[in-house]
């Protein structure tokens, strides 16, 4: 399946599941359920769900951005804006599993990061076949940690000076988790691009099992059956110190409230970010009083 952008994209797999899904049951959890699903986003610039039947959160999109490319992976600074993120930690403050910024980014005793070691791959050899990375490995808890990456590895393929990346799923929710997982990877895969000074290409996605959950299967009807004419383009970046400025900003909102004198290609978003602290300040105080 080919999209021109992520509005068609969900819409159309949701109406897919529901059509040729069967049920199971992971974990005593019933879903209507497909295995080996494929779809490309043929541009990843168009990665923002503007249905009005799905209500896409923007502000918790950014901050999962952000999170990633500062390579935390600290539970509180996701719960701040869904608090379903401390269901998934094993020992209460930090996520193990689902932490991609963390393990692509973090400097190893090296030196060097698993992220900057794929840069100097494809510098070495353009057209290499190696660009890959691993989320999951053998030494996890698989019976019982709370927290098993959904995304099981990647894979980055320079071809004809453009850039695509191929994200594989183990398990993909279609109602939460889909929206946030291409609107995060394309902005892996744009900052990669970046790093790497060529166009981006398109955006390849393959879940073993695309569900959607019981409690969410009326929600992803109304989606099925939603059309809209908006692509939901994002904001682009300029150079990869525009994703880590906005990164920063994210930070120094949720735990100031306020940001100095931002002047980058993300001003909307930050004004998202200021906006979404405002309500929760506002929600404070009326819980307080």
């Amino acid at each position: 399946m080919r999209f021109d952008n992520a509005n068609d994209m969900l819409a159309k797999l949701a109406g897919y599941v529901l059509t040729n899904g069967t049920r199971s049951a992971p974990r005593g959890s019933g879903t209507i359920e497909t295995l080996g699903v494929s779809f490309t986003l043929t541009n990843p610039l168009a990665r923002e769900i503007t249905l009005a039947s799905r209500k896409f959160s923007l502000p918790l999109a950014l901050g999962e951005l952000g999170w990633h490319i500062r390579g935390d992976d600290d539970v509180e600074a996701l719960a701040y804006y869904a608090g379903a993120w401390r269901n998934f930690t094993d020992d209460g403050e930090r996520v193990a599993g689902s932490c991609y910024g963390r393990k692509l980014m973090a400097v190893d005793a090296s030196g060097s990061s698993a992220w900057q070691r794929l840069v100097s791959l494809f510098k070495h050899d353009p057209s290499t076949r190696r660009a890959t990375f691993s989320f999951i490995n053998n030494d996890e808890d698989l019976e019982k940690s709370k927290d098993i990456s959904c995304v099981s590895s990647i894979q980055f393929l320079l071809r004809n000076g453009r850039l695509d990346l191929f994200t594989f799923m183990r398990s993909n929710d279609l109602f939460l988790g889909v929206p946030y997982d291409v609107f995060l990877f394309t902005y892996m895969q744009e900052l990669m691009s970046l790093d790497l000074n060529v166009e981006l290409g398109e955006y390849h996605h393959y879940a073993t099992s695309l569900h959607i959950y019981d409690k969410h299967v009326e929600d992803c009807r109304r989606i099925a059956e939603d059309r809209s004419s908006d692509e939901g383009l994002s904001i682009r970046s300029r150079s990869r110190g525009d994703l880590v400025e906005l990164a920063t900003a994210e930070a120094v909102i949720r735990n100031t409230g306020s940001v100095e004198s931002y002047n980058g290609p993300f001003k909307t978003y930050v004004e998202e970010l200021l906006a979404f602290r405002e309500k929760k300040d506002a929600w404070r105080s009326h819980l307080a009083s």
